[in-house]
C-alpha cells in the first residue's frame, strides 16, 4: 500500500509558516488621488501599485446652530405651517374636514363618529337570509353612517347617509 501522508506542505511552500508583515499604516483623508503598495506573499519579488480617482468621504457632522442674541450667524426661517382649505358643509363625507359650524361660526377641524343608518340595516337584512351572523354589518364602520360634529360648540353640523350619498345640514 501507499503511503497517505499529506504533503501539501512540501507542494505549496518551502516553509511551514509564511512570514507575517504588520499592515500598511492608514494615511487618513487626503483629497489626493490615494495611492496604495501591495507587497503580495505569492510572489514575493514583486510589489503591485495602483491608484484610485476617488477622494475618502469626510466624516459628516451636523452642529445646529445656537440661539445668541450676540451674534447671529444663521439665517432663521420662517416655520412653514400648511392649511388645508375650509370645505362646504354639503362637501362633508367620511374624514374630518375644516368647516365653518353653522352654530358657532369659528372654523373648526370636524369630530366625526359614526351611527348605523339605513345602509347598515339593508345588510343586516340581506344577510339574515343567508346568514345567522346578521349583526356584522353593526360591526363596519365602512357601512355606517357619519356624524360631523363641532369641537367647539359639540352640536352636529352635518350627517353623511351612506344609503343615498347625500349629506344633511343640521340646523338649530
Amino acid at each position: 500500500m501507499a503511503n497517505n501522508n499529506d504533503t501539501k506542505s512540501n507542494i505549496v511552500g518551502d516553509s511551514p509558516n509564511p512570514p507575517t508583515q504588520p499592515p500598511p499604516p492608514y494615511s487618513g483623508g487626503s483629497n489626493e488621488n490615494t495611492s496604495v503598495t501591495e507587497q503580495s506573499q505569492l510572489l514575493p519579488n514583486r510589489t503591485v501599485t495602483y491608484t484610485t480617482p476617488y477622494s475618502p468621504t469626510p466624516n459628516l457632522t451636523y452642529n445646529p446652530p445656537t440661539n445668541n442674541n450676540d451674534n447671529r450667524s444663521y439665517q432663521q426661517h420662517p416655520q412653514t405651517v400648511i392649511l388645508s382649505p375650509v370645505v362646504n358643509l354639503s362637501a362633508l363625507r367620511t374624514l374630518p374636514a375644516m368647516t365653518v359650524c353653522p352654530h358657532c361660526h369659528r372654523t373648526v377641524l370636524s369630530v366625526i363618529r359614526y351611527e348605523s343608518g339605513g345602509c347598515t340595516w339593508l345588510c343586516c337584512l340581506a344577510l339574515s337570509f343567508f346568514s345567522p351572523l346578521c349583526f356584522i354589518p353593526f360591526c363596519v364602520t365602512d357601512l355606517k353612517d357619519v356624524i360631523h360634529n363641532c369641537p367647539n360648540c359639540h352640536k352636529i353640523m352635518a350627517k353623511y347617509c351612506r344609503f343615498d350619498g347625500n349629506v344633511y345640514q343640521h340646523r338649530g
